[in-house]
């Protein structure tokens, strides 16, 4: 009787081995985005290599930074100001619906 109890604890316990295994390997795949490191490491990689521009200065505005602001910095800095990324515009434009 202890026999035939031991190999079923045998096969049992690889049969949770097997389970843990599953759960690992699922967890694995299906893992946020924000756990991948290559994805990160790719980031990184495109950051430095981003094209620079020695004679341009970044400047990151407020999203409700109105046209005469803009202008008085222009003015003020004696400097002419460019819209690189249109992001803030395309957010406003879609309105949120609420649900």
């Amino acid at each position: 009787m202890d026999e035939q109890q031991s190999k079923r604890g045998g096969s049992g316990s690889l049969l949770w081995v097997l389970v843990l295994l599953a759960i690992v390997v699922l967890w694995w795949y299906f893992r946020p985005e924000s756990h991948h490191a290559v994805n990160r490491a790719d980031e990184q990689a495109e950051a430095y290599t981003a094209p620079i521009e020695p004679d341009e200065i970044l400047v990151d505005l407020r999203d409700d930074a109105t046209p005469a602001m803009i202008s008085a910095i222009e003015r003020d800095a004696g400097i002419q100001l460019a819209l690189v990324d249109d992001t803030a515009a395309a957010t406003k434009a879609r309105p949120i619906q609420k649900m």
